[in-house]
Formats: structure tokens, C-alpha cells, sequence
């Protein structure tokens, strides 16, 4: 079993943390809600339907920390370590008390970078991203696809932060 990584957009951290109370953070699922009678002894669930909260994508291909961390140096041509130093790379915001739940900072220099890349780039990033040591055995074509994902999400709303919702 892996771990479940979603990117979304929030107005800013506490926002962001809200994410981890809700059924299914920020993309949601159904909730039972209460039960109906269905008979005379029987009752059935009454579900709740939730959709998403923030505007977010779901995705198994790269973990906010190190393959973010790589990525935003693909992109920005800035040294990992550098990236590692910003305060908004990967940095915790709020977390559930058994830690399988988590809600991390993107840093804005990377939300930037993504935004900006045309497809040309995004491919040439994908193709140099899946030879990185974390991302060895990943298809270019679906890292593609994430960063065209997270291009959408990082343009959807320039005043909104970017999160990672990290579910175990």
C-alpha cells in the first residue's frame, strides 16, 4: 500500500489545515449522514455525497519533499539544497495525532515555475524528472501528465498557496 498524494489550493495555511478534518480532505467522499427505515426493522444508510472542497488532484507520482524538491530544481535551474532552505518547501502544517494524515506547504518559487512552463518544457522536465534517482521507475508520460495537472492547479487562482495532502 502507498501513500495517496493531493495537491490543492487553499487561501493560506489555516485554510489548508482544514483539509484534514474533512471526509476525505480536500477532494472529500461520501459521508453517511444518518439512516432511513427501509421496512420494519430494517434501515439503510443516508449518504452524503461531499465532492471536492478545494480545487485539487490526486496523484501517486511524486512526494511534496524530495520529488518536489527535485522537481523545482529541474525547473528553476536552482540547487536542491537551496530549494531544501526555503521555509515553504515541504514544511508541515497541520497534521493528524497518529501522523498518517499530513498537510505540507509547496513552496511558492515552485507554484511559480509550474504556472509558467509551457508543454514543451513540462516534457522536457518530465523526461529529465523520470531519470532522477526517486523517480527511476516512473513513466514520463504520467509524470507528464501530473505536471500538466499541477500547471492547471497552480494557474487556477494566482492568489490561492498550493498544498500537499498526504494520506498513508
Amino acid at each position: 500500500m502507498g501513500v495517496d498524494y493531493v495537491y490543492f489550493l487553499a487561501d493560506d495555511d489555516a485554510a489548508a489545515a482544514a483539509a484534514l478534518t474533512r471526509p476525505g480532505g480536500p477532494l472529500g467522499w461520501p459521508e453517511v449522514t444518518g439512516h432511513r427505515k427501509t421496512g420494519l426493522f430494517r434501515t439503510e444508510p443516508v449518504v452524503t455525497e461531499l465532492g471536492p472542497g478545494y480545487p485539487a488532484f490526486a496523484t501517486r507520482a511524486a512526494d511534496p519533499v524530495v520529488a518536489l524538491g527535485t522537481l523545482a530544481e529541474l525547473l528553476t535551474g536552482v540547487g536542491y539544497d537551496t530549494v531544501q532552505e526555503d521555509p515553504r518547501h515541504g514544511a508541515e502544517v497541520a497534521a493528524t495525532p497518529t501522523g498518517d494524515v499530513v498537510v505540507m506547504t509547496v513552496s511558492d518559487a515552485l507554484r511559480e515555475a509550474v504556472a509558467a512552463a509551457g508543454d514543451a518544457r513540462l516534457t522536457e522536465v518530465a523526461e529529465a524528472w523520470s531519470r532522477t534517482e526517486e523517480l527511476a521507475h516512473a513513466d514520463p508520460a504520467d509524470l507528464l501528465e501530473m505536471l500538466r495537472n499541477l500547471r492547471d492547479l497552480a494557474r487556477h487562482d494566482a492568489r490561492a498557496k498550493l498544498y500537499a495532502y498526504l494520506a498513508a
